[in-house]
């Protein structure tokens, strides 16, 4: 179908109705997106980037109307669950420090979004090749195969979390 703004719809409005999809399938859907070569191919099938921490893929939603959405930051559902979900267990960490942040992201978390991409000894990386034990029953991790998450500054963290948890910006503290 013919191309439109209209059709662009943030993942975690899916999970709401009339959607109420689940989260696990929006990640599932995303996760397609990442082989097949559809990962950044800049084609109109493919899950690429259209802007800072913005990312695309269109899906078929069957007795939708209309049945194709782009869908925006699929992975967030998935990600959030993990952060909800009654078995998560959660490390916060501030970090305060003279190195440069993108270093310490770089080779603690791990700076890049593909896992495997990512420094050898980072959490991300570690956790991709199985130096890090996950949950065997989830393949996913989170629709990216991530288990942890840097924020680059306080109002990046706090802009997260507004998106990720729909919080207000009067629900945060600065």
């Amino acid at each position: 179908m013919a191309y439109s703004r209209d059709l662009i719809i943030p993942a975690l409005d899916l999970i709401k109705a009339p959607y109420r999809m689940a989260p696990l399938t929006l990640a599932e859907l995303w996760e397609n997106g990442r082989g097949g070569g559809l990962f950044h191919n800049e084609r109109w099938n493919g899950l690429n980037k259209i802007g800072y921490q913005k990312s695309v893929f269109p899906i078929e939603i069957p007795h939708a109307e209309p049945p194709v959405r782009i869908v925006l930051n699929g992975f967030i559902p998935g990600y959030r669950q993990l952060f909800v979900d009654e078995s998560a267990r959660l490390v916060a960490l501030h970090v305060s420090t003279i190195e440069p942040w993108r270093r310490i992201r770089d080779s603690v978390v791990g700076g890049d979004s593909d896992p495997l991409a990512c420094e050898k000894g980072s959490i991300r990386r570690d956790a991709a090749e199985g130096r890090i034990p996950l949950d065997p029953k989830d393949n996913l991790v989170n629709g990216q195969r991530n288990v942890c998450h840097s924020s680059a500054t306080l109002l990046d963290g706090m802009r997260e979390l507004s998106i990720w948890f729909d919080y207000h910006d009067d629900q945060t503290v600065l």
